[in-house]
């Protein structure tokens, strides 16, 4: 059985899911010789879709992280080291 997702998880993915179609949606823009002004403001809003997604994984991962800061130091380090990579 697959693991239970929480509401945070749920609203990614339903926001992945809107991306998706926005990307499907740029695909039929090129091949339907769509102007460049409403591909590219297509474009702009699944980047900000994704952006938004990056941004919350982050914040879930760091509230988790900070949760178990007490427990051991040097792997909450390690790990904020790695968060701060990606950012």
């Amino acid at each position: 059985m697959p693991p239970k997702i929480n509401k945070s998880q749920k609203q990614t993915i339903n926001l992945l899911h809107k991306i998706s179609g926005q990307i499907s949606g740029i695909e039929n823009m090129i091949r339907e010789k769509r102007s460049c002004e409403d591909i590219i403001q297509q474009i702009i809003a699944a980047r900000a879709g994704l952006e938004k997604i990056g941004r919350e994984v982050l914040k879930n991962e760091a509230e988790i992280r900070v949760s178990c800061k007490n427990q051991d130091p040097e792997k909450f380090e390690n790990i904020l080291k790695s968060l701060f990579k990606i950012t």
